[in-house]
């Protein structure tokens, strides 16, 4: 580690100016090959001050997913602000958002005014700027849009009020998605393929809500196990569930 610090004040109004190099950080399984940071904030250990973040690493390991680089820009005045967020996995794969945030102990929320990602050579985009909220019981899609143009098409839209106390309205409708890109995604040791479609839609009070899925695989394929399609159903209300599901072959 080499750089420079400047701390003035006392332990619970600190303020802060730091700028720093590093090279080859381990911390329990995570690890950095290098990275470069600046960091500039005052009234420490408070976060309703002024904060300067900008951060630029490279090679790294976390929690068992690799990332060759990943940048961050973020700028807060209490606890309100703007961040981008830039993520290259490896060659062809890559992340990048920006947007504005507000937050508190326990609520806040998220303008996501741009959102892009290339996988597998696909591009995938926020097809307009949405909000997401936050308290502590339930958080709240404002239309939110993620599309894949193109021969290939995938298209997911989240709305409404998701609940774990109180009232929820929520709605999910996704289409196109391979499974086999989110297994590669997370980095998990499991086979999976096929093309799924979701609608889902979660309504009434948290203690005894209304769940209804609707979701079908074309062509899924599972642990060597192969379908040309697989339909199945939920419908969760009066805390009972009746769950249907067929799959189908040539």
């Amino acid at each position: 580690i080499s750089g420079s610090a400047r701390l003035i004040g006392s332990v619970d109004a600190l303020d802060v100016d730091l700028e720093m190099d590093v090279s080859g950080a381990v911390y329990g399984r995570n690890r950095v090959d290098s990275a470069h940071v600046v960091f500039n904030a005052d009234s420490l250990p408070s976060v309703s001050g002024d904060w300067d973040i900008l951060t630029e690493a490279f090679g790294i390991e976390w929690q068992g997913r690799s990332l060759e680089r990943a940048n961050v820009d973020a700028d807060m005045s209490n606890r309100s602000g703007e961040a981008s967020l830039s993520i290259i996995r490896r060659e062809g794969e890559e992340f990048e958002a920006a947007g504005k945030f507000e937050f508190d102990s326990v609520s806040g929320w998220l303008d996501l005014e741009e959102a892009n990602a290339t996988l597998d050579a696909l591009p995938y985009g926020l097809a307009e700027p949405t909000r997401i909220t936050w308290n502590g019981t339930s958080v709240s899609f404002d239309s939110t849009q993620v599309i894949r143009a193109g021969e290939d098409p995938m298209q997911m839209v989240a709305y409404g009020v998701l609940a774990r106390e109180g009232l929820s309205d929520f709605q999910l409708d996704l289409r196109g998605l391979h499974l086999d890109r989110v297994v590669d995604i997370l980095e998990v040791d499991v086979l999976a393929e096929g093309q799924a479609d979701l609608f889902l839609t979660v309504q009434g009070l948290s203690d005894d809500p209304m769940i209804i899925a609707d979701l079908e695989i074309i062509e899924p394929r599972y642990a060597g196990i192969e379908f040309s399609r697989i339909r199945g159903a939920l419908d969760y209300r009066g805390l009972e569930a009746a769950i249907n599901i067929e799959g189908f072959e040539g």
